[in-house]
């Protein structure tokens, strides 16, 4: 049986007290001993092991024995799938990122998975519009085919709309990703409407993975535990009228050259998703969907290099060519918000000018407010009426009144919170924009003074900078001596002269050299910033790192006084002065452990909450689970209208404020439900923002909010 996973509540005479962990239940009598451990009864010294239907004897086993295995329980209490947040300051997470990163950036380069998937696969769309083939253009009948492939919903009785499901950055923590598939698989649930009224949304017919589907890397089991689990259970009965899922992947899913990607979401031999909760018919990591009414869905993968490869572009301007009718809309889905990397990068936005993206965008829409043309540009039938993105792990709607261009980014699907105060908060300003974000940026300014605490965040960040400060105080004593040392910390003022000794043994020691020069170097390179600007970059930087050398010094002074205060007055050799040696590098160490993260924590604090930077490195220190986001589509069948409704969650319910109980399967629930009667709090974060086809106007659209 599995002992790890804690399958079955106690017996009902048993009273249960929880602890640690989620499935965790435990009871225990001194006398007569009764131990209770989820699905392993332990009563009067009788190990017994309990099923669904009968409880059978396996062995006898003295208290003392059933107190041990009782003991060895509680260092595993929750089950392997119910994942952390992923700690990214962890140095073992560091290393691995940075070699994921490198590898696959060589790899995407050099070994395109896209055009593999082109060659060995054929091109084609997905057709929702129920459209009669008799209705539809002359397909070409040489050079570069496209198969059309139709598909059927089956719609809800009391809704005469097709819904549509987005969601992106997901596949992090259990807790949050968790809850945003609950509120999926609901099929309806209310919402309150800024009228007061109260709209009811059905469940989506089609899904719609945005990107990075999986947390920190692109791994199988990594899929599975934070993915697939989580939604499988969320959906614990396949729908009777099975919907229908398209993924794009995102950077962390090209880590492995996108294998485990394909293997979940592109096997069109196997065509399903978590055990068929979902039929997921692509054949590519790019896709095409055609709606009623003339809507259109793009799928676009921008890989690691944010840009198309030649045959995914060739496949998408086919479809606009051949496929499209005059007056067609394309919701335009990347993994990347680019129209607002453009705004914040500068490197950014000199990569977009001469991609195959921006080709791609303008072959769609060139009367579009990314690719800063006049008004002097003729408009053309087709459009681009809104673009969806992930990677930023937040919502924030921007709106151009003046080129009626709608672009969304809700990257809330279970990954940590990005902020929306800071570059991305001053992005767009001016009159022509109206925009709206989740959390508010005054929320978001309040979270980031979290990192304060960044040591309690990132325990085993310390490491790194206690070893940094170790090194730095033994190449600093071994070039002074001991001697040497001594009569420094003798003098009068001696903290605030340690610079002077410092250049000299610097200028001595080609160790200590070198790690002075790694540590101010480290520390630039550090500094990322939104803007691409040098001067923060190397002052910030410089600052930075200057202050962990200070801080090493002061440590270093702790450590060589506590070191004398330990030695032995009779200690000649080194065999004897060990014991104090290595309490004072411990000493050393703590002391780099605990200060060498307070600043970075206060580093980033600054650096985000005063001048706009750092975005990505100040919140995933605090791996935030709340306010998480995704997007319900309305395409209303009688009138054309798509109806996108911003959808948030404030607080995701903790792993522990879940009931589950198990019977088909000893390692997953059939059934789950919040304690005491509760229900998720979902709400309407934004709009809700209607998107109405017009003969006249710009782009073919009425943009309108309540």
């Amino acid at each position: 049986m599995y002992w790890d996973y804690l399958l079955y509540p106690p017996r009902p005479s048993h009273s249960p007290v929880e602890f640690r962990g989620f499935y965790t239940r435990l009871t225990c009598e001194i006398s007569p001993i009764s131990v209770s451990i989820g699905s392993i009864p332990i009563e009067d010294g009788i190990f017994c092991m309990e099923n669904l239907q009968d409880t059978k004897v396996i062995k006898k086993a003295h208290w003392k024995e059933a107190f041990t295995e009782f003991v060895k329980l509680l260092w595993h209490p929750a089950p392997t799938w119910q994942k952390k947040m992923v700690r990214w300051y962890s140095p073992k997470q560091l290393l691995r990122t940075a070699s994921e990163v490198f590898i696959s950036s060589i790899l995407g380069r050099h070994a395109d998975r896209r055009s593999i998937e082109a060659s060995n696969r054929p091109p084609k769309y997905f057709d929702f519009s129920g459209i009669k083939d008799d209705a539809l253009p002359p397909a070409p009948k040489e050079g570069y085919r496209i198969t059309r492939e139709a598909r059927k919903i089956v719609l809800p009785t009391e809704s005469n709309a097709l819904w549509i499901d987005y969601v992106s950055d997901l596949g992090d923590g259990w807790d949050s990703t968790f809850a945003i598939a609950n509120q999926l698989s609901q099929e309806r649930f209310p919402i309150k409407l800024p009228n007061g009224d109260v709209e009811s949304l059905h469940r989506g017919n089609i899904l719609i993975f945005g990107g990075d589907e999986v947390y920190p890397t692109a791994v199988r089991e990594e899929y599975q535990n934070r993915l697939v689990i989580p939604y499988q259970m969320a959906f614990s009965q396949i729908p009777t009228n099975q919907p229908f899922l398209f993924a794009l992947p995102g950077n962390h899913d090209w880590y492995d050259s996108l294998s485990a990607f394909i293997e979940f979401f592109g096997d069109y031999e196997k065509s399903d998703f978590a055990d068929g909760r979902w039929c997921a018919p692509q054949n590519r990591s790019y896709f095409a969907l055609q709606l009623p009414h003339g809507w259109w869905i793009f799928g676009i993968d921008v890989q690691l290099q944010s840009d198309l490869d030649y045959w995914q572009f060739k496949y998408f301007k086919k479809i606009v060519e051949e496929r499209m009718q005059p007056g067609d809309r394309v919701v335009f889905c990347c993994a990347e918000p680019y129209w607002m990397y453009n705004k914040m990068f500068a490197s950014s936005q000199k990569k977009y000018e001469k991609s195959n993206l921006k080709m791609l965008v303008d072959f769609i829409d060139p009367h579009n407010e990314l690719n800063e043309t006049d008004n002097s540009i003729p408009d053309k039938s087709k459009h681009i009426a809104v673009f969806l993105a992930g990677d930023l792990h937040h919502y924030y709607r921007v709106w151009n009144r003046k080129n009626n261009d709608l672009n969304i980014t809700a990257g809330g699907g279970g990954a940590f919170l990005h902020p929306t105060h800071g570059a991305a908060g001053k992005a767009f300003r001016g009159k022509e924009y109206s925009t709206s974000c989740y959390p508010e940026k005054s929320t978001s300014w309040l979270l980031g003074l979290k990192n304060i605490f960044f040591l309690p965040y990132n325990p085993t960040f310390g490491i790194i900078t206690g070893v940094l400060y170790v090194l730095f105080a033994w190449f600093f004593v071994a070039s002074l001596g001991e001697s040497g040392f001594s009569r420094i910390l003798t003098k009068r003022g001696d903290l605030l002269t340690l610079q002077t000794p410092l250049l000299i043994a610097s200028l001595y020691n080609p160790f200590l050299s070198f790690l002075i020069f790694a540590i101010m170097l480290g520390f630039i390179l550090f500094t990322y910033t939104e803007h691409n600007n040098p001067i923060f970059r190397w002052i910030g930087g410089s600052l930075h790192g200057l202050g962990h050398i200070v801080a090493a010094l002061f440590t270093c002074v702790l450590g060589y006084a506590t070191y004398l205060s330990v030695k032995p007055a009779d200690a000649t050799d080194v065999f004897h002065q060990l014991p104090a040696m290595a309490f004072a590098a411990l000493v050393i160490f703590l002391g780099g452990w605990a200060v060498g993260s307070c600043l970075v924590g206060i580093y980033l604090l600054i650096s985000l909450n005063v001048f706009g930077q750092h975005t990505t490195a100040a919140f995933s220190s605090l791996r935030i689970e709340g306010w998480k986001n995704f997007l319900r589509l309305k395409l209303d069948l009688e009138t054309g209208t798509l109806t996108i409704y911003p959808i948030g969650i404030r607080r995701p319910p903790h792993r522990k404020e879940w009931e589950m109980q198990f019977s088909s399967r000893p390692d997953l629930p059939d059934h789950f439900a919040l304690k005491n009667g509760g229900q998720i709090e979902a709400e309407l974060i934004d709009g809700p923002i209607e998107l109405t086809p017009v003969k006249h106007g710009k782009n073919g659209l009425e943009v309108s909010f309540p």
